[in-house]
């Protein structure tokens, strides 16, 4: 009867230490789906960026070949979007890396240029 007792309180333990890992689990997760979410409002508040920059420097046709963007973890998490097109016949890549302002809705950019674009979708052809 001890021996029954004993392994139904081992039991109890093994189980309730995978409860507890299952709920770490859940919070990173949470966290890696947030930070997701947020790349893609960074992605489309970089849009808006790009087409600035295209009209700025009086590009007016142009092909959007490839956007990709995601994010970086670190403390705290940078956001990046890169953008490669086409233009004139020529292939071009640009992007942005952003970070989060402390409202948690807005963003601000840490750095645009061709290298932050190769950075996410690699070099023009």
């Amino acid at each position: 009867m001890k021996m029954t007792k004993l392994a139904a309180l081992l039991m109890a333990l093994s189980l309730s230490g995978c409860a507890a890992k299952i709920g770490q689990n859940d919070g990173i997760n949470a966290g890696m789906q947030q930070a997701y979410d947020l790349s893609v409002e960074a992605e489309a508040y970089t849009q808006q960026l790009f087409e600035s920059m295209l009209a700025e420097k009086g590009i007016t046709e142009y092909q959007i070949e490839q956007t990709s963007g995601g994010f970086i973890t670190d403390d705290p998490p940078v956001f990046i979007t890169g953008y490669r097109y086409t233009h004139d016949g020529k292939e071009a890549v640009y992007g942005y890396k952003l970070s989060l302002n402390e409202d948690g809705k807005t963003f601000t950019v840490l750095e645009e240029s061709e290298e932050a674009g190769e950075f996410v979708v690699g070099h023009a052809q």
